[in-house]
């Protein structure tokens, strides 16, 4: 078992285009149009805890 905390997930408010900035941590995922977008970004194996932080 580890001490880490869980990562954070932070869906930005939408910006001009409507698109929404994801972030886990510090690490960008890139911009949701969409909630299929963002289930997209949170299925990739990019943003897991040993990648991001």
């Amino acid at each position: 078992m580890t001490d880490r905390p869980s990562p954070r997930i932070v869906v930005h408010p939408p910006s001009a285009d409507d698109g929404r900035r994801v972030q886990v941590d510090a690490t960008s995922l890139g911009v949701a149009y969409g909630v299929a977008d963002l289930l997209e970004f949170l299925r990739e194996p990019a943003w897991t805890p040993k990648k991001c932080g």
